[in-house]
């Protein structure tokens, strides 16, 4: 399990500076039980969620990143993939924040990009993203992650 003092700042010291505190600590405990999983359990997690052809090898987790195109809640890197990951907790979905991540994933050297939006409501997103795009919804998630730790039982 990762310590919480991770080289930069700790983990509560991320936390408190935040304007969205709720919002940022949901992005941090993700990351921190996605650091947590194998990268055959992560695989499975991401096959669940729908994106079958996904294999990770040597996953390497960010949050709070910074680029051209603002702040990645969180961004999931290995060999030839990159996710960005968008997580909306109580605020709503901004579209031209979505197209402006997929902008930047474009700029990325990776034969697999993928565009994550995670939010509590069930409301599809029929938008055309030049990567590939996937909303899910925290229950989602929830319940992948439930059936994976039944399964490892």
């Amino acid at each position: 399990m990762e310590e919480l003092n991770m080289g930069k700042e700790s983990f509560f010291g991320r936390l408190y500076k935040k304007k969205d505190v709720e919002e940022d600590f949901v992005t941090e405990a993700m990351a921190a039980v996605l650091k947590g999983l194998s990268p055959k359990t992560l695989t499975d997690l991401f096959r669940k969620l729908g994106l079958e052809k996904i294999e990770f090898i040597a996953p390497l987790i960010d949050t709070q990143q910074i680029t051209d195109s603002g702040r990645n809640d969180l961004v999931i890197t290995d060999k030839n993939i990159i996710i960005f990951v968008e997580n909306k907790w109580k605020s709503q979905t901004d579209i031209k924040q979505l197209y402006r991540y997929d902008e930047e994933l474009c700029k990325k050297e990776k034969e697999m990009r993928i565009l994550m939006h995670i939010t509590k409501d069930f409301k599809e997103i029929n938008e055309n993203f030049k990567n590939y795009f996937i909303k899910i919804n925290w229950s989602n998630l929830y319940n992948a992650l439930k059936l994976l730790e039944e399964k490892d039982r």
